[in-house]
């Protein structure tokens, strides 16, 4: 008998005891399964294996609500699979004809006994102690009225006792079933292939490790998580679920279902969510991070969250409804409610292919904003195989949408903190990502259409001779429009004719039930609605308010984008008309060579290095856009442009900064919203110039700004929704496709062996024992800390005290002669430094190559005197610090008004003092210091962005290493000029960083 067959054995034996009659024939049967298990194994998650050989389509379970998120499978003897469904009620259970395996020999009844022993259980003891328990008394029913409010039915409160004591057998894991994790999470995160796994157990011969396929199948029957496999087309037009279940053929493109031998010619591979939720709240502490939601207060005043938004707002009173039916209870009226975000996006696997494919990704608003968008959170519902973008999305989402249903109603759950069973419900928030995508979603006509505005009525319009429409608020220009009495000549940017919901419906409807197909498409082109989203029927979905405009595309990839191509003349061939804003020959490439080089100047915690603006396409992406436009643009830029585009294109910066604030108060909202109002018309003013022929430059990106603020509203901050993260998946997933020839299945079984040990990690808590890496602590051999200084910690190489010259010792003596004179008087000034200097001692100042400042998720400041600069180290000397300053220092008697300023510079040197007890200074025993040299920078004046501008570095002075608070960065502005940028202060914002970025 196997190790893990033995301990199921004892599982079926603690059941056998503690249970019902009915429990004691299922725990006969898990013997008869145990007994007759092989080491046989049938799943192989190989890149080039089809899918239903890993889970035939007509065996993979299609409603997931049991209670322990799971179905308990073992492979029997003939290779038929025995499946103990913990939802089906103990009565009918009871009824079902299973084998006995009284018959068993009596070797294996002595191992079962040195398994007993070895585990220290009795079992005669546990069935006398339950004998004296005696059958239920009536007090045990007082209750039976609040479990029954709480949506369980008898069976599955039968069911809460007995998961409560087998929860503790649940969690145990034997030495090889984790050496199968570690292994298999071994493959995933390291890339190797399946024959360089294959090798592991002659390179470890002690070990028990198996083959990839043997793991593979261990790990599944551990995570308990299956897919559901559906037909589709092999285009990827649509699946075959829903209306088309029993469709044969393609609607779109006319391509059998079928091969000639009666097998699906290609497979969607949908992983279910449901089980994945349930199995959150098997782990104690996913379950005190999912409480984010229920421990949040809103602030009618603020908006820091989606849980502050006017759409979540009015859920909260309003009721939930499936199919029609009005049910009971309100969105989110449990604690343990979960809020979910769902996001898409297409993208290529191999760079000059036009391949593409869709991961269907999932968020938890439950969890705090800062490890909400880790890989670790994200749930990936499965991958819309290429080649080409569905025709049919609403195909591809029905399960999902099925299951949001279920959600809706409640799935029975464990709660493994309170230790009960409990109805969990979820509900779908937001649906968000690029424009192509979220048409896709939402069955739009797209950023191409007639009114390519989701949000909104507005009209496009055709410059004379294109075939493409534009979304200008003065469109007067236009001859079609100014010969037309009855058409709009210009949209004011605060009253556009927005889309409401019942209105949006209707137009869906109106398109989806037309009389025919021509009348469908009038239609549709007249509203820009293809049909009804089959997301429309969530009652926890508003069309289209739900689905807010993708911050990081909208700004990052398209309007700043558009900005730089309307400079550099590339702007869909438009020249500069009496716009002047094109730049000279040679003016962009020594922009983009100042970019790249302030890169050294600019410390790694601000994120990636920024690369060359001007040449290097492959890695500017939407974080290094995002990074110029909010430190290095407005400062290459100045003198470039003319005065009115520079400022136009501060504004827009400055705009941006206030849309990533971290928080928003109605007047941000109203500064964001007048802001883009006026930044839209100076745009046209400046890139169209009032002339039909350049409307190319307002296209439906530009339009989008204008709902920003209607979004921050509806549906929270920008950062929230933005497809940063969907990105980093995309990019998380491009390595993953090994196989050229069945990259589809082979990113399918990837995303399902992925999904299995996120779950099984979870639900067994074994995030220490599957992370396969060091936890950083932070420590450093060598380390200074000081009890006086609980804010920062020094790091070596150390420097003893023969390396500090005679000047630094003044400068440290001058220090301390401000810091203990009892006033500035020349007196008493002169008399504290005679002091200091009989009571210092030159012996105890060591010096240190760098500092941690605010501990974790502080900055790490380097010394500048012993980690000087090198080509290959991004500096990370530079520094804002503050210190008091008198007000009067310039006017003769006049009392000193000290005030607190901000000041920044460059960290030369870092000591530690050892300072004697002196009680003539105040020291009534020895005191250490630790102490910053720092060279200010002689700021010369700061622009419109509040950046400050030097040219020089002021004499040394030391500063107690309290007043330094971050690092900054510098951006060559001249020849001998700098501009710092500093992230702290007015200038902090959100920006995405993800888990793995230093």
């Amino acid at each position: 008998m196997s190790e893990r067959n033995a301990f199921n054995h004892e599982r079926a034996a603690f059941i056998a005891e503690k249970g019902a009659e009915a429990a004691q024939e299922v725990a006969e049967a898990m013997d008869v399964a145990l007994l007759e298990a092989d080491d046989d194994d049938n799943g192989d998650l190989d890149g080039n294996t089809a899918i239903d050989a890993i889970m035939p389509r007509e065996s993979v379970p299609q409603d997931v609500t049991i209670p322990l998120a799971e179905e308990q499978v073992f492979k029997s003897g003939n290779d038929a699979d025995v499946i103990i469904d913990d939802s089906v009620p103990f009565e009918d259970i009871s009824e079902m004809d299973i084998p006995n395996d009284s018959e068993s020999d009596e070797d294996e009844r002595e191992h079962d006994r040195l398994l007993d022993e070895e585990h220290g259980i009795d079992w005669e003891k546990e069935e006398a102690e339950y004998s004296e328990a005696g059958s239920a008394s009536d007090d045990e029913f007082d209750g039976i009225e609040e479990e029954i409010n709480r949506g369980l039915n008898a069976d599955e409160l039968a069911m809460e006792e007995l998961l409560a004591e087998l929860e503790e057998y649940e969690d145990i894991l034997s030495d090889e079933e984790l050496t199968s994790l570690r292994t298999f999470a071994f493959k995933l995160k390291s890339n190797i292939t399946n024959a360089g796994f294959d090798m592991l157990p002659f390179v470890f011969p002690r070990e028990p490790v198996k083959t990839w396929k043997a793991t593979q199948h261990e790990v599944a029957e551990l995570s308990g998580l299956h897919p559901h496999v559906y037909d589709m087309c092999v285009n990827s037009c649509l699946a075959y679920t829903g209306p088309y279940t029993e469709h044969m053929t393609c609607q779109f493109c006319g391509e059998q279902r079928l091969r000639p031998d009666g097998k699906p010619r290609k497979l969607f591979v949908y992983i279910p969510l449901i089980p994945r939720l349930i199995g959150y709240y098997r782990s104690p502490s996913m379950i005190e991070k999912l409480k984010y939601r229920s421990n949040i207060e809103s602030d009618g005043d603020v908006i820091d969250d989606v849980f502050d938004s006017t759409l979540y707002q009015e859920l909260l009173n309003k009721s939930v409804v499936v199919n029609g039916e009005t049910l009971d209870h309100k969105h989110f009226s449990d604690r343990r409610d979960i809020a979910l975000g769902f996001g898409t996006d297409g993208f290529a696997p191999w760079r000059r292919r036009k391949k593409t494919c869709w991961p269907l990704i999932i968020f938890n608003y439950n969890l705090a904003p800062e490890v909400r968008f880790h890989r670790e959170h994200t749930l990936c519902l499965g991958v819309i195989p290429g080649p080409k973008k569905p025709k049919d999305f609403d195909s591809f989402g029905w399960p999902f949408k099925e299951e949001l249903e279920k959600l809706a109603k409640g799935v029975t759950a464990w709660d493994a903190e309170m230790r009960t069973m409990f109805k969990l419900f979820a509900y779908l928030l937001y649906l968000f990502g690029d424009m192509p995508a979220m048409s896709m979603v939402m069955r739009m006509k797209g950023h191409n259409g007639y009114r390519p505005c989701r949000m909104c009525n507005i009209p496009g319009v055709m410059p004379p001779g294109a075939r493409t429409y534009y979304l200008p608020l003065d469109r007067s220009m236009h001859p079609d429009v100014a010969s037309d009495p009855a058409a709009v000549k210009s949209y004011h940017p605060l009253r556009l004719p927005y889309r409401t919901p019942a209105e949006f419906q209707e137009q869906a409807a109106q398109v989806e039930f037309a009389i025919s197909s021509r009348q469908s498409e009038i239609l549709s082109r007249e509203y820009g609605i293809k049909g009804i989203s089959i997301f429309s029927q969530l009652s926890s979905i508003t069309f289209p308010n739900s689905f807010p405009h993708d911050f990081m595309h909208l700004v990052f990839e398209n309007n700043l984008e558009n900005l730089v191509k309307h400079w550099t003349g590339q702007f869909k061939g438009l020249d500069d008309g009496f716009g002047g804003y094109q730049f000279a020959e040679g003016v962009w490439t020594a922009i983009g060579a100042a970019t790249a080089a302030s890169g050294d100047l600019i410390p790694s915690c601000f994120g990636q290095r920024p690369p060359d603006v001007s040449d290097d396409r492959q890695a500017l992406t939407a974080e290094s856009w995002s990074f110029w436009l909010q430190y290095i643009g407005p400062v290459v830029l100045r003198g470039q442009l003319p005065d009115a585009v520079f400022t136009h294109f501060v504004q827009f910066a400055k705009l941006v900064g206030l849309c990533l604030q971290f928080e928003y108060t109605k007047e941000d909202i109203r500064k964001i919203r007048l802001g883009f109002a006026n930044w839209v018309y100076k745009y046209e003013e400046l890139y169209i110039q009032n002339n039909a022929s350049r409307l190319s430059a307002a296209p439906v990106t530009l339009h989008g700004l204008l709902h920003i603020p209607d979004h921050i509203e509806q549906t929270g901050p920008t950062w929230a929704s933005w497809a940063f993260p969907i990105e980093r998946f995309c990019g998380f997933l491009s390595p993953k496709f090994k196989s050229r020839r069945y990259p589809w299945a082979n990113i399918s079984n990837f995303i399902l062996a992925d999904a299995r040990l996120s779950h099984v990690t979870v639900t067994r808590q074994l995030e220490n024992e599957l992370r396969l890496k060091r936890v950083k602590t932070g420590d450093i051999k060598g380390q200074f800390t000081h009890p006086s200084y609980n804010t920062c910690i020094l790091h070596p190489p150390r420097k003893p005290s023969s390396t500090v010259t005679p000047s630094l010792h003044d400068k440290i003596i001058i220090h301390f002669t401000t810091r203990f004179a009892p006033s500035p008087t020349p007196n008493a000034v002169k008399k504290c430094r005679a002091e200091v200097k009989k009571c210092y001692d030159r012996s105890r100042v060591t010096r240190w190559a760098t500092v941690r400042i605010n501990f974790e998720g502080g900055d790490t400041i380097r010394a500048a005197s012993i980690l000087p600069y090198a080509e290959d180290r991004r500096d990370a000397t530079f520094v804002r610090f503050d210190a008091l300053i008198d007000q009067n220092a310039r006017v003769r008697n006049v009392d000193i008004e000290e005030q607190r300023a901000v000041f920044f510079g460059r960290l030369q040197h870092l000591f530690v003092v050892d300072f004697p007890a002196a009680p003539t200074l105040g020291l009534e025993e020895p005191t250490t210091f630790i102490l910053a040299g720092i060279e200010r920078c002689d700021v010369l004046f700061k622009d419109q962005m509040g950046f400050s501008y030097y040219a020089n570095l002021k004499p040394l002075e030391v500063l107690d290493i309290t007043t330094v608070q971050c690092l900054v960065g510098r951006v060559i502005a001249g020849p001998t000029q700098w501009a710092i940028i500093d992230r702290s202060g007015t200038l902090e914002r959100s920006y995405y960083a993800p888990p793995d970025t230093p």
